[in-house]
């Protein structure tokens, strides 16, 4: 039976967790990233006045976007959150701060990259942020009185001139991420929980790190004993290292690993 005329060819609803955002400027900010958004925006108009009705609204010629949030957990040396605030203290000369300098002009943007991803994990559409700044970074609250420590989570706020969105081809693979990110790694993980047999992670689908976020393609898959721990994944174009026990999860088969230990092989 042939499509109907008019109706959408991708029925999937969008996942608010199928994103990766990039930005060289702040590759720990990135690492790190939690959440961040596609801002909405408003085009203004005109109220036209007749003698016969009332206004008549008609189009007018600028665009006022919304901000750029982005959400990271904060690690402990502050690295990521200091990335924010050494670009402000740039623009704002605090301290007399020597500007970063590139080719001899002042450099105060930058573009950035945010991926949307399909529910497959494969990179669906591209929007690229123009001339982005920082305006905001929220504060580090410490409390010596909590029960239940859970990480420190900042938002850094930006302001940028327009943003770019183009649509990948429906067959591209998720190969752009890792040409954005920083070195791509080949890793060998342990599994360090019992193995289920049927339960396998499958050769060329794409892994997350649910706590860090580093994302991976399975090369090698070698299950152990059922009922035991010691499987072996190699990862390769690995975005980063995984976090010491995490759970990892494939995209498309839904098996998850509980990280056991890891090591860097050789590119």
């Amino acid at each position: 039976m042939g499509q109907v005329p008019g109706q959408p060819t991708n029925t999937n609803p969008l996942s608010p967790t199928g994103f990766r955002f990039v930005i060289s400027r702040l590759p720990n900010v990135v690492f790190f990233g939690q959440a961040a958004n596609l801002p909405g925006f408003t085009f203004n108009h005109i109220e036209y006045k007749t003698p016969m009705s009332p206004t008549i609204p008609v189009p007018g010629d600028s665009v006022e976007f919304e901000d750029l949030i982005i959400k990271f957990m904060v690690n402990e040396n502050i690295t990521n959150w200091l990335e924010i605030y050494n670009w402000v203290k740039a623009l704002s000369r605090i301290k007399e701060l020597n500007l970063d300098t590139q080719n001899g002009q002042e450099a105060r943007v930058s573009d950035a990259t945010l991926f949307i991803l399909t529910s497959s994990r494969n990179v669906n559409i591209k929007i690229f942020f123009r001339d982005l700044f920082p305006i905001n970074l929220t504060s580090l609250d410490f409390d010596a009185t909590v029960t239940d420590i859970d990480p420190l989570i900042a938002d850094g706020t930006f302001k940028f001139c327009y943003y770019d969105i183009e649509v990948v081809g429906r067959d591209q693979m998720d190969l752009e991420i890792s040409a954005f990110c920083a070195t791509a790694l080949a890793l060998e993980i342990t599994d360090a929980s019992n193995y289920v047999a049927g339960e396998d992670l499958v050769v060329g689908e794409t892994v997350e790190g649910q706590t860090s976020g580093v994302i991976g393609t399975v090369s090698v898959w070698t299950p152990a004993a059922v009922g035991s721990p010691g499987s072996l994944l190699t990862v390769t174009n690995a975005s980063g290292a995984f976090s010491a026990g995490e759970i990892i999860t494939g995209g498309g088969s839904g098996f998850s690993i509980t990280e056991g230990g890891q090591v860097t092989l050789p590119s």
